[in-house]
């Protein structure tokens, strides 16, 4: 399958329901469908307390109105002793009028002792929460981004381009030899679409269909890991499932869904990078030593 037909298929709010991101100049990346040409939106990169901007229009140089900004409010040098809360702001521009001033949006780091509930593949995987308003009504709900087991289906069905688009409610592929580990998150609607309980699967097994978790909770995007380091190639592979992918649930969320996942992989890029400077450093002073 060629990468245009597995990447146009139409999703919400002018997105396509699976893209990718590719480098996009030094400090940045390019949100792309099946055209890598003819790219949507520009994310501008950064290692501070700013981590990811996303513009409204696909180049750096056309310097568009930022759409929204995700910070790193208790940002930390040492990465490892940096706090793993969130702040997204939603600016004015793009807004269509719903905004004048900045809206921000609290993305706490939840540790096992403040979540219950079986997720995805197992208890207490690493999470973010955040509450926005969201759908016609404007109601307040909660999501939350999981990082789940690498042999996470909705991420190993995800993570490159070629792969045919898969949908929520489609039958769970069932559990063989794993072949491949994915890394990546899903992001979990904490409220409104649940499985009957005909569908909602029990511990251990893989009975829910793709697109609701254990608890038959609806998810509604999920980010895979596609390509590894800075240099070139495919950074990552998003997807939209279900109400995420419908749109019903408003262009704020569309973006903040794209760009909170974006910001979780760049976090997870700069620690490894962190990590390996470390482990090199130690190495050398070893050798020293000798």
């Amino acid at each position: 399958m060629s990468t245009p037909a597995a990447l146009a298929e139409p999703g919400p709010h002018g997105l396509p329901m699976r893209f990718q991101t590719r480098k996009g100049g030094w400090n940045g990346m390019k949100l792309c469908g099946a055209d890598t040409k003819a790219p949507l939106h520009f994310i501008n990169q950064r290692s501070g307390k700013t981590r990811q901007v996303l513009h409204q229009s696909a180049h750096k140089k056309d310097k568009s109105p930022a759409l929204i900004t995700v910070q790193k409010p208790h940002y930390r040098s040492n990465l490892s002793s940096d706090r793993d809360d969130f702040r997204i702001i939603l600016h004015p521009a793009g807004s269509n009028g719903r905004r004048t001033l900045d809206e921000g949006i609290e993305m706490e780091y939840k540790t096992s002792k403040e979540l219950s509930g079986k997720y995805i593949d197992f208890k207490h995987r690493p999470t973010w929460e955040f509450t926005m308003r969201v759908g016609p009504a404007n109601q307040q709900e909660v999501f939350r981004w999981i990082k789940p087991q690498g042999s996470c289906q909705e991420l190993k069905t995800t993570y490159k381009a070629e792969l045919p688009i898969v949908k929520a409610g489609m039958p769970r592929p069932k559990s063989g030899m794993i072949t491949r580990l994915v890394r990546g998150y899903v992001l979990v609607r904490m409220s409104g679409k649940v499985c009957s309980a005909q569908q909602q699967g029990v511990e251990g097994d893989d009975e829910t269909p793709l697109g609701f978790d254990k608890d038959g909770r609806e998810i509604v995007a999920s980010c895979a890991r596609g390509g590894s380091g800075w240099i070139g190639g495919n950074k990552m592979f998003f997807q939209f499932w279900g109400s995420g992918c419908t749109g019903e649930l408003g262009e704020d969320f569309t973006r903040v869904a794209a760009i909170t996942g974006a910001a979780l992989w760049h976090d997870d890029i700069l620690k490894e990078k962190a990590e390996n400077a470390r482990k090199n450093a130690q190495r050398n002073r070893q050798m020293n030593r000798r």
